[in-house]
């Protein structure tokens, strides 16, 4: 055997009394050295407080990583840390989010200390805090050095006022940034020894980790339960203006549209019993009014459908565009078979949709072109899928609109051309961009005066 010193571990040998160990001498002998009862029961205890330490600091890295909530977390560890070391008080407090107060998360104590009763956010200045944030180190502060503490940490004096004689503050770290600390404190004079405040680090960076945490888990449900709360405050408010916007639906169906259609009922009765009996510039103003009548009832039909297209529940369905748009363009076809028109629909296209509203954005920009190209001799309506835009279109060799127009020819009652050369309420572009909006897709044109127009757009089905 190699030249050794020191005490191994005790072993009987046969024919040696028991109560003695050994040990290696300097030439690789081993003798004997006797040892007292007193001296095996110092042993016996040590072995048992590391083995109590070892089971504790198991049980408490089972325990703490099994919970999130902060209380059950608290009263824990300090129910495992009272088993290892003794003390009057318990506490843990976090660093604000203002860098410049600490907030009580937990404390425990027999001692009651006025000036503490009802604190919860306490400024750093004063406190014992000020000192372990910064250096990162546990700060152990006796009752006998009350001068020198009433100097650096005047707030922590009532404390030892109160019959407090030790306390033990450590820092708390995560990812290496100090959040909080961890307190104990003993009406003992010196309670804790160096190896003590070695435990209470170890058991500080154990709960550190759960700590933080715990206060994440925290945060986020507190966040999800003010965003609940905010939801729905949201759809109360959505209910009832969604009921309002009913009644005024109601009201601008039925009440509105009760005197236009009087106004244009008796301007016809007039102008076909009394026909004869009026000079033409009567029967100017009799189709005037008729005509004003007739635009307003259109105008609000299409309000109303700009209205309802925001609240009306999405039904999406594979939807085959082609077909759509040739029932449309057949439509307008039989409304003036003189024209010479060419229509090219791309065959097969289907969408992922709601039918009702890609069908009414496609009678819009269908209609739209057929309105726009009503002076040319030769007309051509185009829809298909443009693979290098990855959109939908229609196109048209109409009127076209300057480019400095596009960015506003989507918003409501906009019109670039006088109503008396194209008839129309302004409406319409509206409710494609807000069809195009409720499929999560977009809209865009391109037009050149005396050319033609393009509409491209999408219906968020690569979504």
């Amino acid at each position: 055997m190699g030249s050794k010193s020191g005490y191994t571990n005790p072993i009987i040998w046969q024919g040696i009394e028991p109560n003695c160990c050994y040990k290696y001498t300097e030439g690789g002998n081993v003798g004997s050295v006797e040892v007292d009862d007193n001296h095996r029961a110092e042993e016996k205890k040590q072995f048992e407080s590391l083995a109590l330490q070892s089971r504790t600091i198991s049980e408490i890295i089972r325990d703490i990583s099994s919970t999130l909530d902060l209380d059950e977390l608290f009263l824990k560890f300090s129910q495992y840390a009272s088993r290892l070391i003794p003390f009057d008080g318990f506490g843990i407090a976090v660093l604000e989010d203002d860098g410049e107060s600490l907030k009580a998360l937990f404390r425990s104590t027999d001692v009651k200390v006025a000036e503490w009763e009802n604190v919860v956010n306490q400024p750093m200045k004063g406190v014992v805090e000020e000192e372990t944030f910064v250096t990162r180190i546990p700060v152990l502060l006796h009752s006998e050095d009350l001068d020198e503490i009433s100097e650096k940490f005047p707030v922590e004096v009532p404390v030892f006022q109160a019959g407090i004689n030790t306390l033990l503050n450590v820092p708390l770290v995560q990812r290496g940034s100090v959040f909080g600390s961890l307190t104990l404190s003993s009406k003992k004079i010196h309670a804790y020894s160096a190896h003590d405040v070695e435990l209470v680090e170890e058991m500080a960076r154990l709960i550190a980790g759960s700590i933080a945490n715990a206060m994440l888990f925290h945060r986020v449900s507190t966040a999800e339960k003010e965003l609940q709360r905010l939801n729905e405050g949201l759809e109360k408010r959505v209910a009832d203006r969604t009921a309002e916007l009913e009644a005024f639906s109601y009201s601008v169906s039925h009440d509105l549209r009760a005197p236009l259609r009087t106004v244009d009922g008796f301007s016809a009765a007039l102008e076909e019993d009394y026909g004869p009996q009026l000079d033409e510039q009567a029967k100017d103003y009799l189709s005037r009014i008729r005509t004003a009548s007739q635009n307003m009832e259109r105008l609000i039909d299409d309000m109303l459908v700009l209205s309802r297209i925001g609240r009306v529940q999405m039904k999406r369905k594979h939807v085959g565009l082609s077909s759509v748009a040739i029932v449309i363009m057949k439509e307008l076809q039989l409304g003036e078979p003189e024209r010479d028109v060419t229509v090219d629909i791309e065959e097969d296209i289907t969408v992922f949709a709601d039918e009702a509203l890609v069908t009414a954005l496609l009678r819009n920009l269908l209609g739209n072109a057929w309105k726009f190209t009503s002076k040319r001799e030769q007309t051509h309506i185009e829809f298909g899928f443009a693979e290098q835009e990855k959109a939908y279109f229609v196109k048209d060799n109409g009127v076209g609109v300057e480019e400095s127009y596009l960015p506003r020819l989507f918003e409501p009652f906009r019109r670039f051309h006088s109503a008396a050369e194209y008839k129309g309420t302004g409406i319409g572009l509206s409710i494609v961009k807000r069809v195009i909006e409720r499929h999560g897709g977009r809209v865009w044109a391109e037009s050149e005066v005396d050319v033609g127009t393009t509409f491209y757009f999408t219906l968020g089905e690569e979504k």
